[in-house]
């Protein structure tokens, strides 16, 4: 399932944006923990994909106006170009996780930081509880 880094990190002009990817982003953490007491969970795997901000038809009328909100063209996160995303997608999709499995997350630029930075502090909970979520 495809979130956003606006997941993790939501700014107020992405609104409904960032609240419904944060939504999907709590939807396939949750199903992972379901799949994790079925009984042929196991044979299912529940994905996040997480892009950072990625230049797509999306935004394109107004980046301009997105580039202003964000403190200029010098503070703005610059939108990576959609190639280079799928590019890196599919290679990170290609490598296992850490236990040799499919990737419960795939991060990519600042989705990646995202990723990493919950499953390092939240994440940790859950594997208190022996609940998997990434």
């Amino acid at each position: 399932m495809t979130s956003s880094s606006l997941a993790y990190v939501p700014l107020s002009f992405y609104l409904m944006y960032a609240t419904a990817k944060a939504g999907v982003q709590a939807m396939v953490k949750i199903l992972r923990q379901q799949l994790g007491f079925a009984p042929n969970g196991q044979n299912m795997h529940a994905v996040g994909i997480i892009p950072p901000y990625t230049d797509t038809s999306l935004d394109k009328a107004h980046r301009e106006a997105t580039v202003v909100m964000q403190g200029g063209p010098d503070k703005a996160f610059p939108a990576m170009p959609l190639s280079e995303f799928v590019a890196k997608f599919f290679e990170n999709l290609e490598q296992p996780g850490p236990d040799g499995e499919i990737k419960k997350e795939i991060g990519i630029g600042f989705g990646e930081m995202s990723v990493d930075t919950w499953c390092n502090r939240f994440g940790k909970v859950y594997e208190e509880m022996g609940i998997v979520t990434y």
